[in-house]
Parts: C-alpha cells; structure tokens; sequence
C-alpha cells in the first residue's frame, strides 16, 4: 500500500482505520453482554486501583455522562460498585465485585486475542 502524501492522505487512512477498529471491537463485545466501552472499563477497572468517574471517562475519552451511564449499568449488573473515597467524601471510587473480577478475566483474555489480529 503506497504511503499517504499529504496531511489529507494520512488524516484520511488515520480515520479508516479508527473506524475500523471501533466496528471490530463493537462487534468483538457484543457477544459478552457489553459495548465495546463497557468491556474496556471493566478492563481498566482491573488494572487500574479504584478510579474515578472522572478518571475512567478521561481514559477512555468519553464525556462523563456517557461513563456514568456505562457504569450504571455494570452496577445493574452486579459487576461493579461505588464506594465514596476513605479520606475524601465527595470522591467516589468505582470498584470491581467478584462477578466484576471474574467477567475481567474472562475479557481479558479475549481482549488480547481480538487484539493479535491488529499486530
């Protein structure tokens, strides 16, 4: 595939190809239950201790609104919970449950296998 020449050309291949990859990785979750961003938050959950609202939305670039209605739901679902912060009332800290850490294994593994066609 020749190289893209003008800034036009690498904005156009840098598109087609985030938009390839979101249609992936929406289809890829649709089988666990999930939007593409739920699995990835479930995910971040895993890996990261105790974020924020406001930190899990930065990370995965979404407004907050969006992230709290995600998050809505995996509490609905028994797979994550708030708790306010130990020294700071006013944060709340988003927690995996038991239920949450076991579907996190579960995408985590067939988050790295969906990832091995994009290398």
């Amino acid at each position: 595939m020749p190289q893209p020449t003008t800034p036009l050309d690498q904005a156009l291949t840098l598109i087609k190809g985030y938009r390839s990859f979101t249609t992936a990785l929406s289809n890829w979750s649709k089988p666990l239950g999930l939007s593409a961003d739920g699995c990835l938050i479930v995910l971040l959950l895993s890996s990261e201790e105790s974020p924020s609202h406001s930190e899990l939305a930065a990370s995965l670039g979404l407004n907050l609104a969006t992230a709290t209605k995600i998050l809505d739901r995996l509490v609905n679902d028994n797979f994550v919970h708030r708790k306010a912060h130990a020294t700071d009332r006013r944060r709340i800290q988003i927690h995996l449950t038991s239920d949450g850490v076991n579907l996190a294994n579960e995408i985590r593994s067939e988050f790295a296998n969906f990832m091995d066609q994009f290398r």
